[in-house]
Order: structure tokens, then sequence, then C-alpha cells
């Protein structure tokens, strides 16, 4: 028996655990492996646990999540879909920390994504909501500047005339349809596939 973490474990008892699910087979496998190299750590290097988990930060499309804070259960939703789907997202609730220059990070966020998901919502259109107005209209901004597309509408509780009459015109996704998760997920795929052409 080997002591791992104040805990012990023999290499059988952990065999035995096999059969439980494929992402914690893959946990087991890792383990035995660094067992069998010799290491006393459940995580033993950085490059081992990228061999068997194939990390997010690979990607080079990112994505911004714009959203206002009252709707902070549907982005978490998304956010983790996007995760799964291996798709780098900046996400203030993770990018800003204690002490960061919140508009320094934003302006960081916008700068290195290439497309934004605007969660359009009574709360995000609320005057007192100044930072989803700026994302909003920098994400508009870029994408008459530019012509490429540059942003996608999630309509999250707005009737279609509570739009912004500018955004009226593209196409969004409705959170109410009940595969907006999988849309979203596909319309990002979709706008990363055209940016790496």
């Amino acid at each position: 028996m080997r002591k791992v973490e104040n805990k012990y474990f023999s290499v059988a008892h952990l065999s035995r655990l096999r059969g439980f699910g494929d992402g914690f087979d893959n946990l087991v496998d890792l383990f035995l492996k660094a067992e069998a190299d010799g290491y006393l750590f459940l995580f033993p290097e950085r490059k081992l646990m990228n061999e068997q988990f194939k990390s997010v930060d690979t990607t080079d499309f990112q994505v911004f999540l714009s959203r206002s804070g009252r709707d902070r259960d549907i982005v978490d939703l998304v956010f983790d879909q996007l995760q799964r789907a291996e798709v780098g997202a900046w996400y203030d609730k993770y990018e800003i920390q204690a002490g960061d220059s919140i508009t320094e990070r934003i302006n960081e966020g916008l700068a290195q994504c290439d497309l934004g998901i605007l969660f359009l919502s009574r709360s995000f259109l609320d005057p007192r909501s100044g930072w989803t107005k700026a994302e909003m209209n920098y994400f508009f901004h870029d994408r008459m500047k530019s012509r490429k597309k540059s942003f996608l509408c999630i309509n999250v509780d707005l009737a279609h005339d509570e739009i912004p009459p500018l955004l009226r015109d593209y196409r969004y996704i409705s959170w109410e349809d009940s595969s907006a998760l999988k849309q979203i997920v596909d319309a990002v795929r979709r706008s990363s596939n055209d940016h790496n052409l």
C-alpha cells in the first residue's frame, strides 16, 4: 500500500473502482500510470494530466460572455457547456480577481476574444448596468467596422420590441427554447470554424 494525501489505497483496490464511468475510469487509469511510474501523488505532473485530459486552453478561439450579474445562473450553465465543448471563454466571474482593475481586465478580455455572447435581458438593458451596454456597443461597433460576425445574441427574457433597435435585425437564440444550450455551442463552433478558415 502507498500513502497518498493521508489516505491509503492499494493498486488492487483502485483497479476494482473501474466501471463507474469514463471520467472516473480515466482518473483511476491516471493514478495507476502514476503509480507504475513511481509517483506518490495523485496528479504527479501537468504533462501526465494533459495526456489524459485535454486542456481547454489549447483552443485559440475565445468567446467573451457579456452578461448582467443578475443573469449569473444562466451564464454559469452556458460557461459549463462551452468548457465541455473545449471552447475557451472569458467570464468575469473567473477572470477578475480581488484587487484587479475591472476596466483593465475587461479591456484585456475584449481584446483577446474572437466572439462576444450577449445575454440580452431586462437586467442587461437596465440603465444601471453600464458595463453591459459598453460591451454591447463594443461588439456592435466591431461588427460594423470589420463586417465579420463578432457576436451572438441570447434573448433571455425580452420581447422582440424590447431588444435595442440596432440589434433587432440579428437572429438571436431564445433562452426559452429547450435546445438553447445546444444551439449556443453549435453557433460558437461554427464561428470558430469560420474564424480558422
